[in-house]
């Protein structure tokens, strides 16, 4: 090795290069550490949602598994976004997730509609017993759904038409089979999607199914079998609101947390940037 190459390498530039490379690597450290302890000390929020696709709100991939996709996970991103919470979303079939949310080990379900029979799942938005709409974190319309060769009526009211008693099927743990029971009919729950509650009635298993509309009406413009042997009764059935319950553990460990971020849902749902996310995938 010659004398400069010598010199160089054990000279001031290369004492320069090593504490370089040392301040940056401690430079690196520190900012991983920093990160580590801010994501620590972000608070959590579990919120699980209904696993079933309900596109564009829910997607799942061509052998229906759900995919961590879809509009409630554009929402639930946003909120993260506006209150500083670390939203973790956990897809779980429907009465799971509900039983979860009872129970504490999840702190939010989101997209429930109201019943009285639910007030002890968790807490809905105030007042107590009849939750302000203007919390809701969206709407639905439900419709009744006959085969295509039924003289089934609907009058916005009452069913007529139908051998009685008439046999009704809708998801299991929708609230719009408890409002189907209240106005006298015995429903089967046991089809969790829409296209099986349709195929119910294709089959002859079924006089009327109650169903969500959008999604009902995108699944029987799909099959073919569908359009052709089912046909959907006017006016429609009920419009639900739709809101995030919070359980009572997380509810009753600060009120007013709870309060502010019903408040910054409906912040998000009224959003520019929603908005934006809704009309890309809504017609």
């Amino acid at each position: 090795m010659s004398p400069r190459h010598s010199s160089i390498q054990s000279g001031p530039w290369a004492l320069r290069l090593r504490v370089g490379l040392w301040v940056g690597l401690m430079l690196g450290l520190m900012l991983g550490l920093m990160a580590q302890a801010g994501a620590a000390a972000q608070p959590l929020l579990r919120v699980c949602v209904n696993e079933t696709a309900h596109p564009p709100w829910r997607e799942s991939d061509p052998l229906g598994r759900p995919l961590r996709s879809g509009l409630d996970y554009v929402f639930l991103a946003q909120l993260s976004t506006r209150s500083g919470y670390r939203v973790q979303v956990e897809p779980m079939p429907w009465r799971r997730c509900l039983e979860a949310v009872q129970a504490g080990s999840q702190d939010a379900v989101f997209g429930i509609s109201y019943l009285p029979e639910r007030d002890h799942l968790g807490i809905y938005p105030p007042p107590a017993g009849a939750p302000d709409e203007r919390y809701a974190v969206r709407r639905f319309d439900f419709s009744w759904y006959v085969r295509r060769d039924s003289p089934a009526r609907w009058d916005g009211q009452q069913l007529s038409g139908l051998p009685h008693p008439v046999r009704v099927t809708a998801q299991p743990g929708f609230s719009i089979a408890q409002v189907v029971r209240g106005k006298g009919y015995s429903v089967r729950e046991t089809a969790r999607s829409s296209e099986g509650n349709l195929h119910l009635l294709l089959q002859g298993e079924a006089d009327a199914a109650a169903l969500q509309t959008h999604e009902a009406d995108r699944v029987q413009a799909l099959d073919p079998a569908l359009v052709r042997g089912v046909r959907k009764l006017e006016p429609i059935l009920q419009q639900r609101a739709y809101f995030v319950v919070f359980s009572r553990r997380f509810h009753a460990a600060d009120p007013q947390r709870a309060l502010r971020l019903w408040q910054q849902m409906v912040e998000v749902r009224d959003s520019e940037a929603y908005r934006q996310a809704e009309a890309r995938v809504l017609p």
